[in-house]
C-alpha cells in the first residue's frame, strides 16, 4: 500500500514537528539547563516553520511532488544542521566552563 504524496509530506512534517517537540522538552526539563539545548531546541523550531511554510508554498507554486520533496530536504538539512551546531555549540560551551574554572581556581604567587 503507497500513501500519496501530500501524505507522504505531513508524515515529514509531522516527524519534524516530533523532534521540534523532543528538543524542547530536552531544553525544558533537562536537569543541567544549557544554551545548547535551547539553541537546538529554536534550530529544530525554526526547521518546522520552514517544513510547513516550504510545502505550502512549493504545493501551490509547482505541485506534484515538490512538496514531499521540500519536507524530506528541510528534515534532512535540520538534522545535518542539528548535528553539526550541536558539536559546535557543546565544544564552545565546554571552552568556557574551562576558562571559567581557570580563572577561580587559586593562582600560585610569582614572587
Amino acid at each position: 500500500m503507497f500513501i500519496g504524496v501530500m501524505e507522504g509530506a505531513a508524515l515529514f512534517i509531522l516527524i519534524g514537528f516530533a523532534l521540534a517537540c523532543a528538543a524542547i522538552a530536552r531544553a525544558c526539563f533537562s536537569q543541567r539547563p544549557d544554551g545548547t539545548a535551547t539553541r537546538t531546541a529554536l534550530l529544530w523550531s525554526a526547521a518546522f516553520v520552514v517544513q510547513v511554510l516550504g510545502a505550502v508554498m512549493a504545493r501551490d507554486a509547482i505541485g506534484g511532488a515538490a512538496p514531499l520533496a521540500w519536507s524530506a530536504a528541510a528534515l534532512v538539512a535540520a538534522g545535518v544542521a542539528s548535528l553539526v551546531l550541536g558539536r559546535l555549540w557543546r565544544e564552545r560551551a565546554m571552552e568556557r566552563e574551562a576558562m571559567r574554572m581557570r580563572s577561580l581556581a587559586p593562582q600560585p604567587d610569582q614572587d
